[in-house]
């Protein structure tokens, strides 16, 4: 299969086309999820493909569609695309075209996708946070992805993995210039506030790199060395 050049907005005749591309994608790449939830998750597509706001696809040499995403509210909700398309940068192509043309920075990613998560990582995300279960509360565990220059325009992210046991947020301190100070007291309010406890990954080397991170304004970040958990 070779994919036209080209993002092209998906029409209501396309929408079968979808859902069967939507299908064995995920059965190429999702070896996790059961055929009995695929076959759950298959009217669910079909059904909020027409109530997407926003959606296009890539075509073949077939003119069939080859790949597709759909976005919401700065969001992209969906993007597949067929195994026999992949390599040719049709996935890049969908991506490029949400962020730019519907402002959709933001997205979630099955963790158990590898693939996936690779490929968003190599685009420029960042994972900000984390669901263990899906939307429809199937233990499919969600990573929530930001575009790497939005994420940056903020000086703290925090992070939440969700269980029924606990709750865990990780704090990562993003340096920019002129936000230097505000993140040496948000994170000190957090070290000097009783109702957090943190958990560290080496607590040597994370009190060595903040105390250099809170004397140095530079372009530094302090990141991975801690989570905090309340």
């Amino acid at each position: 299969m070779h994919i036209q050049a080209g993002v092209l907005a998906i029409q209501p005749a396309d929408f079968p086309r979808v859902v069967e591309v939507w299908e064995t994608s995920v059965c190429a790449t999702h070896h996790f999820v059961s055929e009995a939830d695929i076959e759950i998750f298959r009217p669910m597509v079909r059904d909020a493909l027409p109530l997407m706001p926003q959606s296009a696809c890539i075509h073949d040499d077939t003119a069939q569609v080859a790949g597709f995403v759909a976005a919401v509210a700065g969001k992209v909700e969906m993007l597949f695309l067929h195994p026999a398309a992949r390599g040719q940068g049709g996935g890049s192509s969908l991506l490029n075209y949400a962020i730019a043309t519907w402002n959709a920075p933001e997205l979630d990613v099955n963790e158990q996708n590898e693939q996936a998560v690779g490929f968003y990582r190599r685009m420029g995300f960042v994972v900000v946070g984390r669901l263990a279960l899906d939307g429809t509360g199937k233990p499919y565990p969600l990573l929530h992805l930001r575009l790497v220059d939005v994420a940056r325009k903020i000086d703290v992210s925090v992070f939440y993995s969700h269980s029924a046991a606990t709750k865990t947020t990780e704090l990562s301190l993003f340096r920019n210039r002129g936000f230097h100070q505000k993140a040496v007291d948000v994170g000190t309010s957090l070290q000097e506030s009783p109702t957090v406890q943190f958990i560290y990954g080496d607590r040597t080397v994370f009190l060595a790199g903040w105390e250099f991170f809170q004397a140095h304004e530079r372009n530094f970040g302090l990141n991975g060395e801690s989570s905090f958990g309340f």
